[in-house]
């Protein structure tokens, strides 16, 4: 076994809570993907593809939390369309 200098250690600790951080950050995302993807099938039947992939595209939590409660007060597909473009920008 190689001899690790306790810098080494450091930098190796270091790299997996960034890793274990970033899995978290993605893991929270999907499941506002799919929460949203969840609404709108049950809100309004079938989900449109392309408007899952846009908000897919959306990567910040705190856009996606303002869309997911923003979706459950929309009437129509129309203005979900139009809340996800107000959320990518």
């Amino acid at each position: 076994m190689p001899y690790v200098t306790s810098i080494e250690r450091l930098g190796l600790e270091r790299g997996r809570e960034e890793g274990r951080e970033e899995g978290r950050e993605e893991g929270r995302l999907e499941g506002f993907w799919e929460n949203i993807a969840l609404d709108l099938e049950v809100k309004f039947g079938a989900a449109d593809a392309k408007l899952v992939k846009s908000v897919q595209k959306i990567q910040d939590l705190d856009r996606l939390r303002s869309l997911a409660k923003a979706i459950k007060r929309a009437t129509t597909l129309a203005e979900v369309r139009a809340l996800v473009r107000e959320h990518k920008a």
